[in-house]
C-alpha cells in the first residue's frame, strides 16, 4: 500500500502525490495532481491502486 507523500502514477492524470485516506465503507485514496493554484485533489478507490497506480521510475530506469 502507499503512504502519505508518496508519489505515484496515475493511468489517467499522470504523476499524483498520495496526501490523505479516508476509512469509509469503501476505502480511498487522497491523490493530488499538479501544484499551487492548480492543483486537483481526486479519491481512488483503494482496492484497485495495488494494480493501476505504480510509482514512477527513476532516471536510470529510463534511459
Amino acid at each position: 500500500m502507499f503512504s502519505v507523500g508518496e508519489r505515484v502514477v496515475h493511468p489517467g492524470q499522470g504523476l499524483c502525490t498520495v496526501v490523505g485516506f479516508q476509512d469509509s465503507p469503501a476505502p480511498m485514496l487522497i491523490l493530488e495532481t499538479g501544484s499551487g493554484r492548480g492543483a486537483t485533489r481526486l479519491m481512488y478507490p483503494a482496492a484497485q491502486a495495488e494494480k493501476n497506480l505504480h510509482p514512477p521510475v527513476g532516471r536510470e530506469e529510463a534511459l
